[in-house]
Formats: structure tokens, C-alpha cells, sequence
């Protein structure tokens, strides 16, 4: 898992390097048709269930990251040899068609030598069979060639999720179900989280415990790319080692694998029956795989009105379920998995699926891709006995478009007990340091005390999660959630932690009146016109923000550095009287807490600013005259507190309010007694901002954002 000095893509990358040079060096030969007549032969699933119109990778390479996966099964496995007698050993006895046959396989066989067939290895192999290679922020900062393969991960949304992510969300999610049970990973690419069920799983079971049975019975994934699925495969295969042939146990893995896009498929009814026969075949297949046995390639009739074999994804409509795989057409009981984060771009199924997803009936061309995965979470479940979990963007929690609106509508409307956990990136990110994103774990369960699917479901969340590498062993344990009580999450999902803060948030969320009221426009504006007089007092607010909210008026530039060109908030009023009251509700400790609840943690948007739950009618003659007060001590107080940056060239201003407790607790409690909220809330307040700001007040690098509030403490003492 990511830790100090430790990323993901370090540490996968001395060995994928070798990996993907050997697959590099094979492919050449193997562009010829005989070759992918043979891979067809050796890998080509033994049941598909029809057309599944996958996004297929050029055969040649599907074929030699085959024989790179077969010779690492065979090395990991014990053995020792070349690439013939992997192969070999892979075939384990069956009649089967060489594909090293074609390639020269010396110059492949001396790069994966250069690997250690250890431990570490088995770890780290799902994100060494990546084929794209490195491409993060951090890769092109130390090599700009990377860009390329940065470029095709974005493209196709992938980032592939750290072990101690997929078992956190997996162990969840397993909890309350029983060893009879299907497992889906919609869009499993290499897989990570069918890893992280079968271990965990293993973990949980009280006897012995049979992990190729188990994988082969519960375990079950859907990925466009078929080289994904079948690297998945052997990935699951190196956890799971039957003794039988390993060609057999491969493809008895592979029957749960399915190489197409898991949103094409009708939501589930509950209902069973339909594809009993083809359930039947299914069952056979298997077991006669189990038993070693060969199995030729099976394509499956598919039912339709007229008798007549049909592709399973027709222009005009999409297929239950069952038609892909038919002991499921109930529906999962466990769904788990990180979908692609990306845009769904131009698509020809595009007009049907608008007509599923309620997430896509805006229309939208520029569209995420990850919202109707959401939706899959009931939409492939079963009803009544479920779980699903998602890992997502934390957009999810804050965008205001209407996609994003539809879709939290859409998990409100469908019944069952969500839970929310929220992931900052800063100081360090749930993907590790080399992928920078804010995320959210999903958890949904739909079991038979819960609401029901079709009524609005029960509502749990938490708060947006801050840590350093040195706690991140500790993260996921200290993840909890609060009901949420009157307020919907159609328009944001609130980050919240305890009862004081869904309280409060609560009474909040029921004002009317606003900061907009107090201002005459709200604008943006470059930070230069920050310097210039004008009639009434303006307030600035920076866009974006961490520590603390950049607010401050009027202000003077010093030194040779111009200053930054990032767009700030200009608010304009009719008097001063309402410029300072607006400056003391922006500087306070409760507005710091609301951005974090209903925000991102990062940017500060015009909406947010204007919709501050205090405005002109909010106070009484002497609480907004006590609050004019207060604004203009905080104005005074922070002239000791500005800090000058430079970067590039650009000079930004700003003024930490951090150590101006007594300050800042006067206007809390301005806020606090006008809006009706329980006095204790203040505190509840102070220690948000502390752990907010220090995160971790054992790491001795973040001690001088500790010493800001210990100075003042001492003071106040």
C-alpha cells in the first residue's frame, strides 16, 4: 500500500519494465493468422453467452502477454524452465496449439529473468500486467516520454486501486453474507478486488477453506478489455492453484470473466428461471473443467421471440443480465470495484442508455462515466439481500450538473442504507502521492431491515477524511458514519461527523436567508484590483483554499513580483456596515467547517459563498452591530498574520486567521446564538480546525501549524 516515500507506481515498475519488454518482444511474431487462429484455440472462452462485443486489443498482443502469464504462473508455481516448457507445463497434458512456437523466445526469456519470483511480486501483479506502463503526474515530473501512456490511462479512466482500498470496501461489503454467494467486480481490469475477495473471504472462513472452489463458484467480473480479463484470470489463478491442469482451472476461472461493458445490461427483477437451461450448461462446463478435462469453445443459443440465435446486445435494447451470465440473473449479492473515471464520450448504444441510467437522460456529450456505475450498484444487485461498495471521485458529493443531480436523486429514490466516507489528497491521497484525486467510498446494502427498493433509502455519511503517510495504516479504521436526519442529498451529499455536526448542519440547511443578501454583486476578478480604492468597503475571498479561507479587503503589493493572476471572489456592497459583517461571517471557524461539508476541500466557488446561511435579516440591531465589530478587529488583527508567496514570478497575498482564536470565537458565537444551534457547538468547531490543519500531531514536519494554536492556548490560559 502507498506509505512514506512509497508509491504504487515505484514499486510496481521495477518489475512491470521487464514484464512489458518481453510482451514488447513477442508480439512481432505472433501477427500472422495462424497465430490467432491458435490463441483462439488455447484461450478463446469456452462460453461467452453470444456476442459480447468487447473493445478487443490486437490479438498478437493478447498472445504474448499469454505467454508472459503463463511463464509467470509457471516460475511463481516453483518451476524452473524456459517459455516452451512453460507453456508446456500450462497446458498440462491437453493437445493444444504452441504459440512460443512462433516467437524467438530468448530475448523475452532474458528480461523476465531479470524479475524475483517472491512474494512481493504476487502482490504487486495486478498492477504489473498494466499495459499502458508508468503515467502519472509524478512519471512525467521525472521522465516527459510518460505523457503518452498518462494520456491512455486518462483516456480510458484508469487507476488501479491500492490493495488496502479494494479490502477495506470488500470486507465491508462480504459482511452479513453467507459462503453461497455471487460477487461482482463491474469493471474488474486486472483484478484487484476479486483478489481482495477471495482474501478476505479466506480470512473469514472457520474450516478449511477451498479457494479455487470458492473463485470459481462466487467470484465474477466484466471489463471492456478482454486482454484485462484475461490477465485477470492469471492473476486469480497464481491465488488460487488447483492440482489439475492449469489450462483447465484457467478457463474454469475465465467462465466467470466476461470481456464487454457491464452497463449494457437490463436492471435485475429478482427473477429466476429464464436461463435455467443455459445455467445447466454452464454447471457442466465447469465441472468438467474441474476434473482437468478439455472443453471445446461453447456459444450459447440465446432465447428470443422468434427461436432464432440473436447477438446478446441488440441495437434497440439491452439483455437481462442471465444472457452473460445465468446462475445470476437474480441479480449479486456482493458488488464491489473502482469504475473508470473518464468521459463517456461519443457512443452508438448512447440513445438506450439515456433511456436505463437516469444519470444520462440530461443528455450531456460530456458526461462521466463513473455515475452510471453507481447506478449499478441496485441495478445489477439483488433486491433485498445486497451489498455493493464503489470507490468514486469525491465529485460525486459536491457537482451541481445535472447528471450529478439525477444521480444522487436516483440513489435516494432506490431504497437501502448508503454510507459515505470521503478522502481528501492533501497531505497525502487514498491512490498514493502519484495519483493525486479527492475520492468517495460508496457503501450501499439492501438487506431485509432496510429500506426497501423503490423507497427513499436511509442516509449515512462522514467526514472528509485528512491524513499522512504515517497514519495511513490507521485510516480505515477510524472512518465513521452519521445518519442524517431532514436533509437530501440531491443537491450534495454533506461530510459530516457526530450528531453535533448533522445537527447543526441541519438547522443550517433549513435557513432561508443568505450572504447574497447583504451584497450588491458578486463577481470575480484578478487579484490586482484587490489594490485599488472604491466607494465601499469590498471583500476578496480566494478561490481556492486549505488551511484556512483567504479573505481579506483592500490590499498593498510589495517587492519587484507582480501579483498572481488567479481569479479571485470580489463581493461589492451598498454599505461598509455590510461589508464587515460579511468579512467576519467569511473569517469564521463555522463558515471554514461548511466549506468542508458541502465543498471539496480546495475550491471555493461563487455558489457556496453567496448561499452562506446568514444575511441581513439573520441578526438582531445589536448582535449585527457586534458582528460589524467583530469584522473589523478581524480586519485589524490579520495585518500580523499576512503571508507573501512567490511562484513563477507571481506574488500571492493572503492572511492566515489561525492563531486569532479570541477572535474567531467571538464571531462563532455570534453565528452560533443568531442561527439557534446548541453554545457547545463552538467547540466542536475549535477542534474541527485543529484536526483539519495538523492532521497528524505526531509527525514532527506539520509541528509549526500545531504551534499556531498551542501559542494561543497558552495565551488564553
Amino acid at each position: 500500500m502507498p506509505g512514506a516515500g512509497r508509491t504504487i507506481s515505484s514499486a510496481t515498475e521495477e518489475r512491470a519494465q521487464h514484464v512489458r519488454k518481453a510482451a514488447q518482444l513477442l508480439e512481432p511474431r505472433l501477427q500472422t493468422r495462424k497465430a490467432e487462429a491458435d490463441f483462439r484455440t488455447i484461450f478463446a472462452p469456452r462460453w461467452d453467452g453470444g456476442a459480447l462485443s468487447p473493445s478487443e486489443e490486437p490479438i498478437s498482443q493478447r498472445a504474448a502477454w499469454a505467454i508472459v502469464n503463463a511463464y509467470l504462473l509457471f516460475r511463481m508455481a516453483g518451476q524452473k524452465g524456459d517459455l516452451a516448457e512453460a507453456e508446456r507445463w500450462f497446458f498440462g497434458g491437453h493437445n493444444l496449439p504452441s504459440l512460443v512456437a512462433y516467437v524467438d523466445a530468448q530475448p523475452a526469456l532474458n528480461a523476465l529473468e531479470r524479475l524475483s519470483f517472491d512474494e512481493d511480486l504476487l502482490e504487486l501483479l495486478p498492477y504489473v500486467l498494466e499495459v499502458h506502463g508508468p503515467g502519472s503526474r509524478m512519471s512525467i515530473m521525472r521522465d516527459p516520454t510518460t505523457r503518452s501512456a498518462r494520456d491512455a490511462k486518462r483516456e480510458n479512466g484508469v487507476f488501479y486501486t491500492p490493495a488496502d482500498v479494494a479490502e477495506y470496501q470488500v470486507a465491508d461489503a462480504l459482511t452479513g453474507h453467507g459462503k453461497d454467494i455471487h460477487c461482482l467486480d463491474p469493471s474488474c481490469g486486472n483484478g484487484v478486488y476479486l483478489v481482495a475477495m477471495l482474501r478476505i473471504a479466506a480470512q473469514r472462513a472457520e474450516k478449511r477453506f477451498d479457494r479455487f472452489a470458492f473463485t470459481i463458484r462466487s467470484l465474477y467480473g466484466f471489463d471492456i478489455s478482454a486482454l484485462a480479463v484475461e490477465c485477470c484470470a492469471f492473476v486469480l489463478l497464481h491465488h488460487c492453484m488447483p492440482k489439475i491442469a492449469p489450462w483447465s482451472a484457467w478457463h474454469a476461472i475465465r467462465l466467470n470473466l466476461a470481456a464487454t461493458d457491464s452497463l449494457r445490461f437490463k436492471a435485475v427483477a429478482g427473477e429466476t428461471g429464464t436461463y435455467s437451461a443455459a445455467a445447466k450448461t454452464r454447471s457442466r462446463l465447469r465441472r468438467q473443467l474441474i476434473e482437468g478435462g478439455h472443453v471445446e469453445r461453447v456459444e450459447e443459443k440465446l432465447p428470443t421471440d422468434t427461436g432464432r440465435k440473436s447477438s446478446l446486445f441488440d441495437e434497440d435494447g439491452l439483455p437481462p443480465l442471465g444472457a452473460a451470465f445465468p446462475e445470476t440473473e437474480a441479480g449479486f449479492e456482493v458488488l464491489a470495484g473502482n469504475p473508470p473515471y473518464a468521459a463517456i464520450g461519443h457512443r452508438d448504444d448512447r440513445d438506450v442508455l439515456e433511456q436505463e441510467y437516469a444519470s444520462l437522460k440530461s443528455g450531456n456529450g460530456t458526461a462521466d462515466l463513473y455515475p452510471p456505475f453507481i447506478e449499478s450498484m441496485w441495478r445489477l444487485t439483488k433486491p433485498g439481500n445486497s451489498s455493493a461498495t464503489l470507490v468514486v471521485p469525491l465529485s460525486i458529493a459536491f457537482q451541481q450538473s445535472a447528471q450529478f443531480t439525477a444521480c444522487r436523486q436516483a440513489m435516494n429514490a432506490h431504497g437501502g442504507r448508503w454510507r459515505f466516507a470521503f478522502f481528501d489528497r492533501q497531505p497525502h491521497a487514498l491512490f498514493g502521492e502519484d495519483v493525486k484525486t479527492r475520492n468517495a467510498i460508496l457503501f450501499r446494502t439492501e438487506l431485509p431491515e432496510e429500506p426497501p427498493r423503490d423507497t427513499t433509502a436511509q442516509i449515512e455519511t462522514g467526514p472528509l477524511k485528512k491524513w499522512t503517510s504515517r497514519t495511513r495504516d490507521k485510516l480505515f479504521a477510524s472512518v465513521s458514519f452519521t445518519q442524517l436526519h431532514g436533509v437530501s442529498i440531491i443537491d450534495g451529499i454533506p461530510k459530516l461527523c457526530g450528531g453535533e455536526q448533522s445537527q447543526a448542519f441541519t438547522i443550517l440547511s433549513a435557513r432561508t436567508d443568505t450572504l447574497r443578501s447583504l451584497c450588491e454583486r458578486t463577481r470575480t476578478c484578478r487579484p490586482q484590483e484587490a489594490t485599488l480604492a472604491s466607494e465601499h468597503l469590498r471583500v476578496f475571498v480566494a478561490s481556492t483554499a486549505y488551511n484556512f479561507l483567504n479573505v481579506f479587503h483592500r490590499i498593498t503589493v510589495e517587492g519587484r513580483h507582480p501579483l498572481s493572476e488567479n481569479t479571485v471572489h470580489c463581493l461589492q456592497f451598498a454599505s461598509d456596515d455590510h461589508a464587515e459583517m460579511a468579512f467576519a461571517i467569511l473569517s469564521s471557524r463555522l463558515t471554514y467547517w461548511l466549506w468542508h461539508v458541502e465543498g471539496d476541500g480546495f475550491h471555493v466557488g461563487g455558489g457556496f459563498i453567496q448561499n452562506l446561511p446568514f444575511g441581513r435579516h439573520s441578526f438582531k440591531a445589536d448582535q449585527a452591530e457586534e458582528l460589524r465589530r467583530c469584522g473589523r478587529q478581524m480586519w485589524e488583527a490579520l495585518q500580523g498574520h499576512r503571508i507573501v508567496s512567490i511562484n513563477k514570478g507571481k506574488q500571492t497575498v493572503a492572511y492566515r486567521p489561525l492563531a486569532l482564536e479570541k477572535e474567531r470565537d467571538a464571531i462563532d458565537e455570534l453565528l452560533i446564538d443568531a442561527a439557534k444551534i446548541p453554545k457547545r457547538f463552538k467547540q466542536t468547531l475549535k477542534s474541527f480546525v485543529i484536526d483539519a490543519v495538523v492532521v497528524d500531531d505526531t509527525d514532527a514536519r506539520r509541528s509549526h501549524l500545531k504551534s499556531l494554536f498551542d501559542t494561543q492556548e497558552g495565551e488564553s490560559s
